[in-house]
């Protein structure tokens, strides 16, 4: 008798509406309790989420190389690109020589800032510079390209890479510059007969990069094509540089 009430009861119940147990809620209606009360768990849980990640605040750096922010000097330096609120971001550079080039102590000197180097034709060195933390709207000139083809033979040719920029030249001295910062046609001055500076306010090229970017390197060479090695420094100034952090 007890066998056929229980197969009964099992046969007016569908699988939803069983009991899960004695004095327990259906299956249908826990499923709804759990459909009902998701959106408020997933709400509980990424609140807090939202709150913790505060907005991030753009500001704009200036690498000042004389102002003290600056130390350094031959094959590496580095500094602090100060805002105005006081928050710094740093930036490093090593310079590591290529062919028959000496690097001059003056190098990535904070006293005057410029590159420095006694290259023969084709020798230079390489410049990279890092950022702590990406950056945008770098923005700096290199001035002083010039070239001498008496007993000194040089001629300051420079490529960039490592990231996408635009660029300006701003040359006060008629005989003008030439290229685009590739290593097909790199950035000089449109003779190597003359003689510039030295100071950055002639021959120069004003660049201006996109970004994100954390790193970027200059590749400079003496393009003056004599293999004797020159008697005098290539020298080329840099304006300080400026700059926005990424949000």
């Amino acid at each position: 008798m007890k066998k056929k009430i229980a197969q009964t009861g099992h046969a007016s119940l569908s699988g939803d509406d069983r009991p899960t147990g004695e004095g327990q809620p259906t299956r249908r209606t826990v499923v709804k309790g759990v459909a009902w009360s998701l959106p408020i768990i997933s709400a509980a849980v990424t609140a807090p989420l939202a709150t913790a990640s505060g907005p991030c605040s753009s500001r704009s750096y200036r690498l000042n190389w004389t102002s003290g922010a600056w130390s350094g000097g031959g094959t590496s330096g580095s500094g602090e690109a100060v805002a105005s609120d006081g928050s710094t971001i740093t930036v490093s550079a090593v310079a590591v020589p290529v062919g028959t080039a000496a690097i001059d102590p003056n190098n990535l000197s904070p006293f005057y800032p410029q590159l420095n180097m006694l290259a023969s034709y084709n020798s230079g060195m390489d410049v990279t510079f890092t950022f702590s933390q990406p950056i945008t709207g770098l923005q700096f000139t290199l001035g002083d390209f010039d070239g001498n083809t008496s007993a000194v033979n040089y001629w300051d040719a420079v490529q960039v890479s490592g990231a996408a920029y635009s660029f300006t030249y701003t040359a006060s001295q008629p005989f003008g510059m030439q290229g685009d910062g590739t290593s097909s046609a790199p950035f000089r001055s449109q003779s190597p007969g003359t003689v510039a500076g030295p100071n950055i306010a002639t021959q120069g090229v004003t660049f201006t990069f996109g970004g994100p970017l954390t790193s970027f390197t200059i590749h400079y060479r003496n393009a003056y094509p004599r293999p004797t090695l020159g008697s005098v420094t290539q020298q080329l100034f840099f304006s300080d540089m400026t700059f926005s952090n990424v949000c």
